[in-house]
């Protein structure tokens, strides 16, 4: 057997997954075994013995959901890009939508359990980390945009969630920032007058 790909696509494609440490840690541990299988191999065993620790390492790590094509095209997914879109089956059959603020508290309430951000920009949903079911297809359409656009998404939940905390945080920030500003303001002043 062979490499399907490159040893260079896979590395590629494994840390725009976020697992390429995982995936190298796995394929040195490899190596240290095949090697104890074969201690008086020599060197041209020993190449051997790696370049089937590669195999291995890529027979283990296939592809994630959004990367299959990643090996033929060999671009990373760019910033905004969502992976890993398919909902859970015990989910069944969701409502097309429910009312605007179910699903605005569902997302809320799940967004930060559900959302990976990857080493690559991209985000990626675990559905089944989700506390609850969606409560309706709108939901889930919901949580992708919030997956890529959070202030979006808070500017959202501000206007249809009033008392979230959200804009009193905000508000806490922005006059933290107005007496820094002053601070800096005031170093000036002082420096310029001297």
């Amino acid at each position: 057997m062979a490499l399907k790909t490159s040893k260079l696509t896979l590395s590629r494609r494994l840390a725009a997954e976020g697992r390429l440490d995982e995936a190298m840690a796995y394929k040195d541990a490899m190596i240290r075994e095949l090697r104890k299988q074969f201690p008086n191999a020599g060197m041209g065993a020993s190449v051997e013995v790696k370049e089937r620790a590669w195999e291995m390492m890529e027979e283990k790590y296939p592809p994630l959901a959004g990367f299959e094509q990643y090996e033929k095209t060999c671009v990373k997914p760019k910033k905004g890009t969502v992976l890993g879109v398919k909902r859970p089956e015990d989910w069944g059959e969701l409502p097309d939508s429910a009312e605007l603020g179910v699903e605005v508290d569902w997302v809320h309430q799940n967004r930060s359990l559900v959302v990976e951000e990857m080493s690559s920009g991209a985000v990626k949903l675990n559905w089944d980390k989700a506390r609850t079911a969606a409560p309706s297809y709108g939901a889930v359409n919901l949580m992708e945009f919030a997956a890529t656009n959070r202030k979006g998404f808070m500017d959202l939940l501000v206007r249809v969630k009033p008392g979230t905390g959200v804009e009193e945080e905000g508000v806490k920030r922005e006059k933290t920032r107005v007496e820094e500003m002053r601070k800096i303001l005031e170093q000036f002043k002082e420096a310029r007058a001297k």
